[in-house]
């Protein structure tokens, strides 16, 4: 191989690495200081709340989709929904300090309901 042909498939193998890391890397906005992105070293994404200069605490681990409204940020996992109180919240507590007990689909339903939330939308999606 020749110093032409090594140069382009050294590049070649630099931009498909560098588009993997783009990929770790995204970060999904939530509202406020909550974000979505991936938790490192691991293949999940993590809700966390935004501590400012490039530091952040996590608040719900492993997220399928993450939604909020003016009082509330709303974190769907596996095991359920998370629920956490947006006035209550601030950068001195950990994550288990705010997010609560994990509630079902149907609590999760009947909040909606009560709420008189027709529109609710999540902001985050977990891509498949």
């Amino acid at each position: 191989m020749n110093t032409k042909q090594s140069t382009t498939l050294l590049l070649a193998l630099c931009g498909l690495l560098a588009s993997c890391f783009d990929s770790y890397s995204t970060r999904h906005e939530i509202d406020g200081p909550y974000f979505v992105a991936s938790d490192p070293g691991t293949a999940y994404m993590t809700l966390y709340f935004n501590l400012g200069d490039g530091d952040a605490i996590a608040r719900v681990k492993n997220v399928k989709r993450v939604g909020h409204t003016d009082k509330y940020i709303i974190a769907e996992t596996q095991d359920g929904y998370h629920f956490i109180e947006r006035q209550k919240d601030n950068k001195f507590l950990n994550g288990y300090e705010i997010i609560g007990d994990t509630k079902t689909h149907d609590y999760f339903l009947n909040w909606l309901d009560s709420s008189k939330i027709e529109d609710f939308k999540f902001d985050y999606y977990l891509e498949k």
